[in-house]
């Protein structure tokens, strides 16, 4: 906020001291030789310099610096503390998954391969509402199973707290190209969007997804149209989750042309492996061990 002392940039880029302050106007010393009257809408103030501020005694109240201190502390106790997501969620999960989310946070293509009933939809949607929560994803695009849709919407809306919306013919025919908008959350059908109708609105919106999860991912078999759909939203992909149960049918070269997605610089299986986190039933124990 410009007031009397602040360090002022006018618009055409040249700087000052605001010297007195009348109604909507600045009186502003420029270059120390000469003062101008300028609206105060059309001055940048610039003077969060801390050497300025200290030079102006310009110094924040001790609250101040605590709140600022335990914010920053609060935002990054994850990393020193990744349990602390077990305490601030109403939801029952277990060590595995907490790793799971540390890990995905900091590694954002990730191939998750949890053995069935192990809750890699609970991990999924952990990941994406803390991602959410800290500003780093905005636009959020799940593609799931058909019969899947409205169990993943419920899901994220329910015990998430993100406003997921289902995206199907009728969706599109009445709100238009839904992935120019700059924020959004959506599921759909992994079928409904590999239609090359549907497609051409991705391409058409020239818009990057900060969080693309493809569930069942098996299902994108090496140069089929589903596998087409997963490269087209891997590079426009920021972070990519790709969930199974079933990560290797035994062709490693389908299994390869699935890492690529995440990473296209793989070229066998055993340099893949930093993409994949798989955890057995009989390996996965609760809270208390």
């Amino acid at each position: 906020m410009v007031k009397v002392n602040s360090k002022v940039k006018t618009r055409d880029n040249r700087e000052g001291i605001v010297l007195e302050i009348k109604d909507s106007f600045a009186k502003v010393l420029i270059d120390n030789n000469k003062d101008s009257w300028y609206p105060i809408d059309e001055l940048e103030d610039i003077s969060s310099n801390l050497i300025d501020r200290l030079i102006r005694n310009d110094i924040d109240e001790a609250i101040n610096f605590i709140l600022a201190i335990d914010a920053y502390r609060l935002l990054t106790e994850y990393r020193f503390n990744p349990y602390v997501l077990a305490s601030s969620t109403k939801i029952k999960i277990f060590p595995h998954q907490i790793d799971e989310v540390t890990k995905i946070i900091d590694y954002p293509r990730i191939l998750l391969a949890d053995e069935v009933g192990l809750g890699k939809t609970i991990t999924t949607a952990l990941v994406a509402a803390e991602l959410n929560a800290r500003g780093i994803v905005k636009k959020m695009l799940f593609v799931v199973p058909k019969s899947l849709v409205f169990k993943w919407r419920d899901e994220l809306k329910d015990r998430f707290e993100l406003d997921a919306k289902v995206i199907d013919s009728s969706y599109v025919k009445v709100n238009g190209n839904p992935f120019i908008e700059k924020e959004f959350c959506y599921v759909t059908s992994m079928d409904y969007l590999k239609q090359d109708h549907v497609l051409a609105l991705i391409k058409d919106a020239n818009n990057n997804i900060d969080l693309t999860v493809v569930d069942e991912a098996h299902k994108l078999s090496n140069d089929n149209d589903r596998y087409n759909l997963g490269k087209e939203l891997a590079s426009i992909s920021t972070y990519m989750l790709l969930l199974t149960a079933t990560p290797h049918n035994g062709d490693n070269d389908d299994y390869l042309a699935r890492v690529k997605l995440l990473d296209p610089y793989i070229n066998d299986i055993e340099g893949s492996r930093y993409l994949l986190i798989r955890n057995m039933k009989e390996d996965v124990i609760d809270l208390d061990g």
